[in-house]
């Protein structure tokens, strides 16, 4: 048999604990270790950004320049300028670095602001630097014209004014007009030109882009029996040879019972498919804001009507 020695078990109670303790300690100190170097690692990387930092955000190779924006879908035809070059200028991102964290959100709310662009719905980074932009145009729909002259201004299907140095002098010619004595914008391009009468005529002229080429119609007259804010406000059509079409409310605007604009614009179409125009010699008084759409003609001495067929 082997010699038992009595104190054996004594030393074995000994070593268990202070083995416990010493790999407690290595764990201890393991995590302790780890802590110190990741915070280290991160100092370093701190000082190095604070001191290079600044030098890697304008590093032009870094830098978003026009080029590397990808316009979805491309600008209309309408649009002259460079309006990736006009974003970044207008907001002071031309030196707007791709390491930006907030790139996209600054590069978004740029477009945002640009007096063309009517929402954007998606900005997203892709590879080699580019950064798809996917956004909605304004349409330029209307002219605002005044009586004299003075001025014009160029809106859009909402009534939103668009910069008038983004076009020609001829330019007003393409384009409906509205005329007016004294409305002028009410803020800056990009806003609501800030008058009722404008919204309202850039809806019908929304309405006619299709035919008003063809049935020889040139220009929109606002009509108010007051000038107080809240009058309402009718319009008359008018063609080239000064034929007037009274069209009535906006629309959307109708009085109740009165007919909507699908219905005026329907009626306006069977008389240009009978008469072959709306500009009609001598010029007369073509009337859709009643449930029966009445021509006159106003050089006859006794004025004679004409329904929307022509009879």
């Amino acid at each position: 048999m082997g010699t038992v020695h009595k104190g054996a078990p004594a030393r074995w109670l000994q070593a268990g604990p202070l083995r416990a303790a010493s790999e407690v300690a290595v764990r201890y100190w393991g995590i302790v270790s780890t802590i110190g170097l990741l915070a280290a690692v991160l100092f370093v990387i701190w000082w190095a950004w604070g001191k290079w930092g600044r030098e890697v955000l304008q590093d032009d190779s870094l830098t978003v320049s026009a080029k590397q924006l990808v316009l979805r879908p491309p600008p209309p035809k309408w649009i002259r300028g460079d309006i990736r070059a006009e974003a970044l200028r207008q907001s002071s991102l031309e030196r707007l670095s791709l390491l930006d964290p907030e790139v996209t959100v600054k590069i978004r709310h740029a477009f945002e602001l640009h007096p063309w662009v009517a929402s954007v719905d998606y900005v997203s980074k892709r590879a080699g630097g580019r950064i798809v932009v996917e956004l909605r145009y304004r349409r330029p729909i209307l002219m605002v014209v005044t009586e004299n002259g003075e001025g014009w201004w160029p809106v859009d299907t909402m009534g939103v004014l668009l910069p008038p140095a983004d076009f020609s002098q001829n330019d007003p010619l393409n384009f409906l007009q509205l005329y007016t004595r004294d409305h002028w914008p009410a803020g800056d391009v990009g806003t609501s030109f800030g008058h009722a009468s404008v919204v309202g005529a850039a809806r019908i002229a929304t309405l006619l882009d299709p035919y008003w080429r063809t049935w020889g119609i040139v220009a929109i007259h606002a009509m108010q029996k007051d000038t107080s804010p809240d009058a309402p406000v009718t319009y008359e059509l008018e063609t080239r040879g000064g034929t007037r079409i009274r069209w009535g409310a906006a629309p959307g605007q109708e009085p109740r019972g009165a007919p909507t604009a699908q219905a005026k614009l329907a009626r306006l179409r069977q008389i240009a498919d009978a008469q072959g125009t709306l500009d009609l010699r001598p010029s007369a008084i073509i009337d859709v804001r009643h449930a029966a759409a009445r021509t006159v003609r106003r050089s006859s001495a006794a004025t004679r009507s004409v329904s929307a067929h022509g009879n």
